[in-house]
């Protein structure tokens, strides 16, 4: 095992990412000193940080850190909503200081989302462009074994030609309208 300098770690794709993981992981901590937001940082904090080491961990793929990405601007909401309603009025100074670190942790969470979008596009550009199907219009669809009849302008992306060997639908028989109903109308 090769020892990594801090040069080469400063340099390397996922540092910025790491460090992500560490301030908002001790930031976290730190606002889960105090009893007074109850369990509602420690499920959002939870979710956000193991998004985070799926992405340090899935070097390629953009999709976890897409999802870290949402999970984090939904945490922004949740932050504000949680500190509006439960922020300690007279607390204790374990309660105060565990507010204002839930309140550091949110505005890191307006620089860490520009974070994990600009490795959302370098891990974009590493796994190449996006596949896309090709689109087709229904005048290009052949079927095997009948004509390609171009749509007319009044039936426009439907098929206008006949198909061959099926038999013609069965022809329905209506009953009688009963004389009752064109006596009253």
């Amino acid at each position: 095992m090769t020892r990594l300098s801090f040069n080469q770690w400063r340099n390397s794709p996922d540092a910025l990412l790491q460090c992500v993981f560490l301030i908002h992981f001790l930031f976290s901590a730190w606002s889960e000193l105090g009893r007074w937001s109850g369990s509602a940082l420690t499920f959002q904090n939870t979710f956000f940080l193991l998004t985070l080491l799926w992405a340090l961990h899935e070097k390629r793929s953009p999709t976890p850190v897409i999802i870290a990405m949402a999970i984090n601007l939904l945490c922004i909401v949740l932050d504000i909503i949680v500190i509006a309603l439960f922020y300690p009025k007279y607390g204790n100074s374990t309660s105060e200081f565990s507010a204002v670190m839930a309140i550091f942790n949110l505005i890191l969470r307006v620089v860490s989302t520009i974070i994990l979008f600009k490795s959302m596009d370098q891990r974009d550009e590493l796994d190449g462009p996006i596949p896309r199907l090709p689109t087709q219009t229904m005048s290009t669809i052949s079927v095997s074994g009948l004509p390609n009849n171009q749509p007319t302008n009044n039936n426009e992306g439907h098929y206008n030609g006949t198909y061959p060997n099926l038999p013609p639908p069965p022809k329905q028989e209506l009953p009688p309208i009963p004389t009752s109903y064109s006596e009253h109308h």
